[in-house]
C-alpha cells in the first residue's frame, strides 16, 4: 500500500523524469489489481495509475496499457486499462490520437475497438465512449479499415449507429470525449441531462450533486484540469443515463 503512495507521489512531483521507469511501475500496479480482490487495494493501484498516467509522456504510458493491461486475462486489470486510457485520452485530447504518431494511432485504436466488445461492462463503457469520439475524426476511418479485420468491424459498427441514435434521441446531443467545454456549458448539460432521469427523487438528487460540484471547482484556475474534470463529469453522467436507460 505504501509502495502504490510512493509510486503516485513520484509520478506526481517528478512528471516525464519518471518516464523511464513508467513500464517497470506501471505493469507492476496493473499485476496488484490481478492479484487482490480487496477493493482498497485496487483503490490505491489506479489511483497511482492516475498520477502516472498524468505525469508521464503519452507513449510511455502507451507501452505498458497496450503491452500488458489491454491484453491481460483479469477484467479489473482490463478495467483499469480502458479507465486510464479514456483519461489519457481526456488529457491528450481525442482529437491529438492521430497526431501522435501512426504507432501509437494504431495502437490506441486497436485497444479500444477491443474493449468496445469485451465481456466486463466497465471495459465496454469506456472503449464504446472512445470509439465514439475516435469516429468523428477524420482520419479515423482509413485507419480503422486497415488494422482492424471486417468480421471485427461489423459489431462494432452496429454499436456505433446505436450509440448515435442514443445520443440524439429526445433531442439531447452529449458532448464528445475531447471536446471543450466551458462550465456553464457543462452545467447546462448536466442539467439537461437530469431530465431524463425516471423519476423526480432521481433528478432532485443528481440537480444537488451537479450544484454541490459546479460550487466546489469554482475556484479552480489550472485549465488542464478544468477539462479534465469536464469530461470526467461527461462521462459520468452518460453512465448514468445508460444505466437507468436499461433499468427502464
Amino acid at each position: 500500500m505504501f509502495a502504490q503512495m510512493n509510486v503516485a507521489d513520484l509520478h506526481t512531483h517528478l512528471g516525464k523524469i519518471m518516464d523511464p521507469e513508467v513500464e517497470r511501475t506501471g505493469g507492476a500496479l496493473l499485476l496488484k489489481l490481478a492479484q487482490t480482490t480487496n477493493a482498497f487495494i485496487h483503490q490505491q493501484a489506479n489511483f497511482a495509475l492516475d498520477a502516472l498516467v498524468q505525469g508521464s509522456s503519452p507513449a510511455r504510458i502507451m507501452n505498458v496499457l497496450f503491452n500488458m493491461g489491454s491484453k491481460h486475462r483479469c477484467p479489473a486489470v482490463r478495467a483499469s486499462t480502458a479507465r486510464h486510457l479514456h483519461l489519457l485520452a481526456d488529457i491528450m485530447g481525442i482529437d491529438q490520437i492521430f497526431e501522435a504518431g501512426k504507432l501509437f494511432a494504431e495502437r490506441f485504436l486497436t485497444a479500444v475497438s477491443k474493449m468496445a466488445v469485451d465481456a466486463a461492462p466497465d471495459v465496454r463503457h469506456h472503449g464504446q465512449i472512445l470509439l465514439q469520439g475516435l469516429a468523428y475524426q477524420n482520419e479515423f476511418s482509413a485507419m480503422w479499415v486497415k488494422i482492424i479485420p471486417m468480421k471485427d468491424r461489423v459489431p462494432l459498427q452496429k454499436i456505433l449507429q446505436k450509440m448515435r441514435h442514443n445520443l440524439t434521441k429526445g433531442g439531447t446531443m452529449l458532448p464528445l470525449v475531447g471536446a471543450e467545454l466551458k462550465p456553464v456549458q457543462l452545467y447546462r448539460h448536466l442539467l439537461r441531462c437530469c431530465r431524463q432521469l425516471p423519476t423526480e427523487a432521481m433528478q432532485k438528487h443528481y440537480r444537488h450533486a451537479i450544484r454541490q460540484g459546479y460550487t466546489s471547482h469554482a475556484d479552480e484556475d489550472d485549465q488542464e484540469r478544468v477539462q479534465m474534470i469536464v469530461q470526467r463529469a461527461v462521462v459520468d453522467a452518460d453512465w448514468i443515463l445508460t444505466k437507468y436507460s436499461k433499468n427502464k
